[in-house]
C-alpha cells in the first residue's frame, strides 16, 4: 500500500485583478523568468506582452445600382437577401450585383493568457529540481514533487504550490516535514521572491490595491487524502521568510 503526502501552501494577496491586469501581470513575470502556462499547449518562452494581431476576414456585399445596400459574412446570407431583393426588382429593371472583399482587422493588446500553471525558465537544477512532464517540478533524489499555480478568480489573486511525495506506508510527522517543507524551501522562496517583485511593478504600473508584504497564508497537511492538518506556525514562518532568502 502506498501513501500519498501531500502540502498545500497558498499565499493569497488581494482581490481579482482585472484581465486586463492580469495580462499585463504575465508579461511582467515572462521578463523575470516566470511563464503562466497550461499543460498541453507547446512552450514559448516570448508569448507575453505587447502584441500586434492582425485579422483577415471575407466581407459579402449586394449591391444596387452600383451602391452596397447589403453585407454579410456568410455566402448563404448573400443568397436569401438576393432571392428576395431579385423578386422584388422582376418589374424595375435595376442594376443588381454581388461581391466580395478582404477586410484586414489589426488589434494591439497584452496576449491572453495560456494557463495558471507556472514553469519557471532557465536551470532549476540549482535548486535540486528538473521539470517533469509539462508543468510538475521533481526533486529526485528525495522523490518530492511541485506543481506551482497562479489563480486569479473570484477568490483572489493567489500563487498555490501543491506539494507531494508518495511513501509505501505512513510516515513520522518529522519526516514528512522535512519532505514536504525544507526540501522545496528554496525553490518555493525563489518563485515567491520572482512573483511579488513582478506584483509590486504591476502596483506601480496600474494603481491596483494588492498586499505584498503581508498576505494571507494558507498551509495544510493532508495525508491520502483522509487526513488533514494545519501546519505548523513554525513551518508557515519559514515558508513565509524564503521569498526573502531567509533560513531559521
Amino acid at each position: 500500500m502506498s501513501v500519498s503526502n501531500n502540502r498545500r501552501f497558498d499565499v493569497q494577496y488581494g482581490k481579482k485583478v482585472s484581465d486586463e491586469d492580469f495580462r499585463i501581470l504575465a508579461s511582467l513575470l515572462q521578463e523575470k523568468g516566470i511563464h503562466l502556462w497550461d499543460s498541453y499547449t507547446v512552450f514559448d518562452e516570448d508569448y507575453y506582452g505587447w502584441k500586434t494581431k492582425t485579422e483577415e476576414t471575407i466581407e459579402r456585399f449586394v449591391m444596387l445600382d452600383h451602391e452596397v445596400i447589403y453585407k454579410a459574412n456568410h455566402q448563404y446570407k448573400i443568397a436569401e437577401f438576393m432571392e428576395c431583393l431579385s423578386a422584388w426588382n422582376t418589374d424595375r429593371n435595376m442594376d443588381i450585383s454581388t461581391g466580395e472583399r478582404t477586410v484586414t482587422n489589426i488589434q494591439e493588446d497584452y496576449a491572453e493568457i495560456v494557463g495558471e500553471y507556472i514553469i519557471v525558465e532557465g536551470d532549476v537544477s540549482q535548486f535540486g529540481w528538473e521539470l517533469q512532464g509539462s508543468s510538475t517540478y521533481t526533486y529526485i533524489e528525495e522523490e518530492v514533487s511541485v506543481d506551482i499555480y497562479l489563480h486569479n478568480n473570484y477568490s483572489g489573486l493567489e500563487l498555490s504550490f501543491g506539494i507531494s511525495h508518495t511513501t509505501p506506508s505512513v510516515q513520522r510527522k518529522e519526516t514528512l516535514e522535512h519532505k514536504l517543507s525544507v526540501v522545496p524551501l528554496k525553490f518555493i522562496g525563489y518563485v515567491q521572491n520572482q512573483v511579488e517583485e513582478a506584483l509590486r511593478e504591476l502596483i506601480e504600473q496600474r494603481e491596483v490595491v494588492l498586499d505584498i508584504d503581508f498576505p494571507t497564508i494558507n498551509c495544510r497537511y493532508t495525508i491520502n487524502t483522509h487526513q488533514s492538518d494545519e501546519c505548523s506556525p513554525d513551518i508557515v514562518k519559514m515558508t513565509r521568510n524564503a521569498r526573502l532568502g531567509e533560513e531559521e
